[in-house]
């Protein structure tokens, strides 16, 4: 039988161990899930991670909760994911804290009042312009599933695994805009990070279309919205790489909120359905940050 694995294992962990204070459990874990030296096994790092977990060892427990919330050799629980990151955090595991503030904080979806959606946890006022339509259950639920199914596909492991919440979500003719904020296992509590959720994001936008063999111009800037400043992409994009025939126009809107991040998206043909959204935009209000950065 044959023990190279075991030999590179045992090599690495002779490197490591006197450098790094985790017990060697958590290092083979992390052996086998970074596959460093060695064939990449999630399922046999699921077992390491698992039994320095339930001796008490909050690292492990740490990433044990990550691999439940990404179903990384074992079955996808988002419970026991959230159990692990308590257990971690009770012994002052700074990431796993954040992360469990974020989990389990009541996220406001925000209501229509007299023609204008409110949303109370971002202090957000925005007046629905008219001739716009609320999305119906239905067509929330569908797209939830679209955004899902992005998510999951394009998950960078620079900026972690994504929760988001869908807000306010309006249609037109062909225009659509929707919102959403996402945090979960981002974490988003500095503006580093912030960047590079942004960078990283607006690259998998560009990538996508430019994957479905599709030409785009593009363009990113900042804007004032509410009185706040926005980190902006706006795309227009053709039905092939030559750029003669045009499909349509997409804009992003994106700004960091404490540790969530708030992304609006508008797709539109007829440049007086951005007109109406970007008026709207601009008339709204962001009373509980309206600090002008």
């Amino acid at each position: 039988m044959s023990t190279v694995h075991d030999t590179k294992v045992h090599c690495t962990l002779r490197l490591l161990i006197p450098t790094i204070a985790y017990d060697p459990q958590s290092i083979l874990g992390f052996i086998y899930r970074k596959g460093d030296g060695i064939g990449k096994d999630d399922t046999v790092a699921f077992k390491w991670y698992e039994q320095a977990a339930h001796q008490g060892k909050r690292n492990a427990q740490f990433h044990l909760g990550t691999m439940y919330q990404m179903g990384e050799g074992v079955e996808k629980n988002e419970q026991l994911a959230l159990t692990w990151f308590q257990k971690a955090a009770e012994q002052g595991h700074r990431e796993a804290s954040v992360i469990v503030s974020v989990l389990t904080a009541k996220l406001d979806e925000g209501a229509i009042i007299n023609g204008a959606y409110e949303n109370e946890q971002l202090g957000w006022t925005f007046p629905i312009p008219k001739g716009w339509w609320v999305f119906t259950e239905k067509e929330t639920a569908s797209l939830e599933r679209t955004i899902n199914q992005v998510l999951r596909k394009n998950t960078d492991p620079a900026i972690g695994k994504k929760e988001f919440t869908s807000i306010l979500n309006l249609r037109r003719n062909y225009a659509l805009f929707f919102s959403i904020t996402e945090g979960g296992e981002l974490a988003l509590n500095t503006e580093g990070k912030y960047e590079t959720y942004k960078t990283t994001m607006f690259q998998q936008v560009i990538d996508s279309n430019i994957h479905q063999n599709k030409g785009i111009d593009r363009k990113i800037s900042r804007i004032l919205l509410g009185g706040l400043w926005f980190d902006s992409l706006d795309l227009t994009v053709y039905s092939s790489p030559e750029k003669k025939t045009e499909n349509f126009r997409q804009i992003y809107y994106v700004r960091l909120f404490n540790d969530r991040v708030l992304t609006i998206v508008l797709t539109y043909i007829n440049e007086n359905d951005k007109t109406a959204i970007l008026k709207s935009l601009q008339n709204s209000k962001f009373t509980q940050h309206a600090d002008g950065q």
